[in-house]
């Protein structure tokens, strides 16, 4: 379950809230339409074949292929309506940042609306209507991963004991971990695809919605870019957009921006890692590497790199680590061996400074 994002934004999400507010309105007018939410569904969602067909919807003079429009800011229930919303404003706020309130109108609605065609043209003989903001909600969290992939997705997840997966979060059971964008959504995203393509193939029955998931992202990933105002568009080497894939197993990601934090910090993550392995007798990861200081040194922040390995080392001689004390003093003698030019002769001399005069006392 994500509970909320790091990627920063710089203004009141206005149209966001304003979105939330109406499908909520919508939905209580649906709960005080005659028959309830049923009839209303049947009254105003998209029900393909009707729209097919053509003429207007029953007991009024509105054109039915207005539905396509309506069904959008329709639920079917709480549950439905609260799904939506809340990933609607985990990650609408910063596309609609990233575009300018109109633009992010305009993309909302195209989203919809190609997602609502999808399913008449998809399903065109069904008589059940289809209703939700799902479509266009996919579409914003297609938008958001071409313009956040590194994003952090602080998110409640289960680790079950019974697999290896501690080995590598150090933790088991209902945990809270900051995941890469890329993996929370895109796997969404990939999901939505094969269930799409089992739908097609005719072998097992699945809800139109599916295919609404699909066309609506399908027309966020199209449009973003277009859309998108260029002063806004993350910088290709900012942190949402370059951030390590790996960091999120180790707490590291809150360092890309906005309010999320580390869910736990290094230091605590590799000792757990450490005591797994230990029990378990499992083999040392070859060759050593240490994803945070590679980042730091690429950079340019030397100072910080060696403070992070002069932490890793004080921790590694605690426990008695022999195969990273080794590590952690070759990765200091490689940071120092390259401080920049204008740091040759006194840099050394700072830098054994900053590690505390010496190299873990030897």
């Amino acid at each position: 379950m994500p509970l909320r994002d790091n990627a920063p934004t710089y203004d009141v999400p206005w149209v966001t809230l304003a979105l939330l507010a109406l499908n909520i309105g919508v939905f209580l007018w649906q709960l005080a339409f005659p028959g309830g939410i049923a009839a209303s569904l049947q009254a105003w969602g998209e029900v393909p074949s009707r729209i097919l067909d053509g003429g207007v919807v029953p007991g009024t003079a509105v054109p039915v292929w207005c539905t396509l429009l309506t069904a959008m800011f329709m639920h079917a229930n709480v549950g439905h309506l609260l799904g939506n919303m809340y990933a609607l404003w985990l990650f609408g706020d910063n596309v609609e940042w990233v575009m300018g309130r109109l633009r992010f109108v305009a993309f909302y609605l195209i989203c919809g609306g190609c997602s609502s065609l999808a399913t008449v043209l998809l399903g065109g003989a069904s008589s059940l209507p289809g209703v939700g903001a799902s479509g266009a909600i996919a579409g914003v969290m297609a938008g958001y991963l071409i313009m956040y992939p590194r994003a952090r997705v602080t998110t409640l997840m289960w680790i079950d004991p019974g697999d290896y997966g501690d080995v590598f979060t150090g933790d088991v059971g209902l945990v809270v971990r900051n995941i890469s964008a890329l993996w929370f959504v895109g796997t969404w995203l990939i999901f939505q695809v094969a269930m799409t393509a089992i739908a097609l193939s005719g072998q097992v029955w699945m809800n139109l919605g599916i295919y609404a998931h699909v066309a609506g992202a399908l027309a966020g990933a199209a449009f973003v870019q277009l859309l998108a105002i260029g002063e806004r568009v993350p910088k290709p080497d900012s942190p949402e957009r370059s951030a390590p894939l790996t960091d999120p197993f180790f707490g590291q990601e809150g360092a890309a921006g906005g309010g999320a934090q580390p869910v736990a910090t290094l230091p605590e993550e590799v000792e757990r890692l450490h005591e797994l392995r230990v029990h378990r007798g499992l083999p040392r990861p070859e060759p050593f590497r240490d994803s945070r200081a590679e980042e730091l040194c690429q950079s340019g922040q030397w100072h910080e790199a060696l403070r992070h390995c002069r932490e890793m080392l004080a921790l590694a001689r605690e426990q008695d680590d022999d195969w990273r004390v080794d590590g952690y003093l070759a990765k200091i003698d490689e940071i120092i061996g390259y401080v920049p030019g204008e740091e040759e002769e006194e840099g050394p001399a700072r830098l054994l400074d900053i590690l505390g005069g010496n190299r873990g006392g030897e």
